[in-house]
């Protein structure tokens, strides 16, 4: 497979603006950067969003080219290192559009995440090109874009891997077709073994000489990149093309329902809802079975596997001991009337009877 350092010299050699600084210090970035700071091991999942892609209209944008993010993140993912690639291209953008007098703006495109930080090395390389409109050029543009979005952001990353080494040869290939430019692209390495850990941050991307871009001036608002020399003096920065990414991290992901052990979780809670002690055994050895496959997931934190477990359980006890009340009160037939002729049209009413003789045993 195609490493990020091959892609990346690729990169260079296409005289591709590689800035020295890029990054907006949290002092101009605007409310601040939320989420845990740093990003920890086995506590913290991580993601990567292109906040917003301005093409100024100087560049030909849409009349000669398409234009292409490319956003290729590294990290250990289930005891490997995995490369996971993202293309942000016409297909895509085309729903996110915004015409402008100056240009057209994008806003807001997950390219990575969220996935558990495991600890050690995150790379990150962010490339903004352009494609001349070539039938050939956009076709491959379009195939490796495809193939790009079918990742399942914040769920089972197996199958996706899979794929990764077509999506870095297409890449490859847009790279060698001389129609294919990088403009501007930057290659950044979190190590959280050496100090320099993933944080959340954002990152500026301009297609300008690094001498005439004013990053002291800089500021990111609410995802937006501003210039100014104050807060109150802020205007939307329209100099050039641009490409505003950030990375961001949190402690839990609310997608967690969407994962293949979602269903043996909820299968457990049923198994658990009855009185029949049988029925609790089984449902006891499935819990254990599942706490194993949770802390062996490669998609959750080991913090958030043994909360949801917590949960899970909670909820098999609360489903066993309904069970029994409701055991219970047949037994006892408790407000519960002979079984209704059901011509007479009392059905409801009767289950309306025992079903407020249970609610009124929580």
């Amino acid at each position: 497979m195609l490493s990020i350092g091959h892609l990346w010299n690729i990169v260079k050699a296409r005289n591709t603006i590689v800035p020295g600084h890029a990054e907006i210090v949290s002092p101009r970035v605007i409310g601040g950067v939320r989420g845990p700071n740093p990003i920890m091991p086995e506590r913290d999942y991580f993601g990567i969003i292109v906040n917003e892609l301005f093409l100024e209209h100087r560049g030909k944008w849409f009349q000669e080219y398409d234009p292409l993010v490319l956003a290729i993140t590294e990290f250990e993912y289930g005891g490997e290192i995995v490369i996971l690639s993202f293309v942000v291209g016409p297909k895509l953008l085309g729903d996110y559009a915004t015409n402008m007098p100056q240009g057209m703006l994008y806003r807001n495109t997950r390219v990575a995440g969220i996935h558990p930080f495991r600890g050690g090395r995150v790379i990150s390389t962010v490339v903004l090109s352009r494609s001349m409109r070539l039938d050939y050029a956009r076709q491959l543009v379009k195939l490796v874009e495809s193939v790009s979005t079918a990742v399942p952001f914040g769920g089972d990353l197996g199958t996706y891997t899979k794929l990764a080494g077509t999506i870095l040869d297409g890449i490859d290939a847009l790279l060698g077709v001389g129609q294919t430019v990088p403009l501007v692209g930057l290659r950044q390495e979190f190590d959280h073994n050496l100090a320099d850990p993933i944080r959340p941050a954002f990152f500026a991307l301009i297609d300008a000489p690094e001498t005439d871009v004013p990053w002291t001036k800089l500021w990111v608002k609410n995802g937006s990149l501003l210039i100014g020399d104050t807060p109150e003096t802020l205007q939307p920065f329209r100099a050039a093309s641009y490409v505003l990414y950030s990375t961001h991290g949190t402690e839990h992901t609310t997608e967690i329902n969407t994962f293949k052990f979602a269903k043996d979780a909820q299968d457990i809670i049923e198994i658990a809802a009855s009185p029949e002690e049988e029925d609790w055994k089984r449902a006891k050895a499935e819990l254990l079975v599942l706490y194993k496959e949770l802390l062996r997931t490669p998609d959750l934190t080991r913090n958030q596997a043994k909360s949801y477990h917590e949960d899970i359980v909670n909820q098999a006890l609360a489903a066993r001991e309904r069970a029994k009340k409701i055991q219970a009160l047949s037994a006892s037939g408790e407000g519960i009337a002979q079984p209704p002729d059901a011509s007479s049209g009392d059905i409801r009413s009767t289950l309306r009877t025992a079903t407020s003789h249970l609610l009124a045993l929580d």
